[in-house]
């Protein structure tokens, strides 16, 4: 996990991930948080209709 997250977080940046280290017996781990989406949202604007020969 440790050599892993660096890298993920290198390919996406936005993501709110927090490490939680381990203190005394108290377990560490991920806390993972709403992020944005890697991929920016887009519109496709009109729809146009094909008619198939076949048909």
């Amino acid at each position: 996990m440790r050599e892993t997250l660096p890298r993920v977080l290198s390919a996406y940046p936005n993501a709110r991930v927090e490490a939680e280290m381990q203190q005394g017996r108290r377990a560490g781990g991920l806390m993972l948080y709403p992020s944005p989406p890697p991929v920016p949202k887009t519109s496709v604007q009109g729809l146009r209709i094909i008619k198939s020969a076949r048909a």
